[in-house]
């Protein structure tokens, strides 16, 4: 794996300067920061694919593009790009969407591609995140062409 590459229960997490790129489970616990300036707890929302996508377009801290159906891996969802607002009044980096232990906060401006997938009834979240311009994120990021999603064979 490459440096700066880190897994924890919920998925997988790449850093390459100003790039992050995640693949996580967005499970019961998922969700947005409810207050306006993107800070604070997670708050969960729904289950589905657009339950997390509505909520991520009713966030005033983003600018949220419109969804687009897209496929990967053999699953259905919807791609989501986001920028992070900056607000006068509003202090500090925005949180990310996510739980409370895998949120990212980055600064206003930030960049977030979002494919937000059902894969066998879970939802999963592939993410590519960047202090960056569009330029240089869509150069600096080697976003895989597909990925394929396996059970993990764990016991219990």
């Amino acid at each position: 794996m490459p440096d700066d590459t880190y897994a924890h229960d919920d998925g997988l997490f790449l850093a390459n300067g100003p790039v992050i790129l995640k693949t996580e489970l967005a499970g019961p616990g998922y969700g947005v920061p409810r207050d306006r300036c993107g800070t604070g707890p997670v708050v969960p929302v729904g289950p589905t694919v657009d339950d997390l996508v509505d909520a991520m377009r009713e966030q005033t801290a983003y600018y949220a593009s419109e969804p687009q159906p897209v496929r990967i891996g053999g699953a259905s969802g919807t791609y989501l790009a986001i920028q992070l607002r900056p607000a006068p009044r509003c202090k500090g980096d925005v949180r990310m969407p996510g739980t409370n232990a895998t949120t990212v906060a980055l600064p206003p401006m930030s960049l977030g591609r979002w494919w937000i997938l059902d894969v066998d009834g879970q939802r999963v979240v592939v993410q590519q995140n960047c202090t960056c311009g569009n330029a240089p994120m869509d150069r600096l990021a080697r976003m895989p062409r597909g990925i394929t999603f396996a059970t993990t064979g764990q016991d219990g």
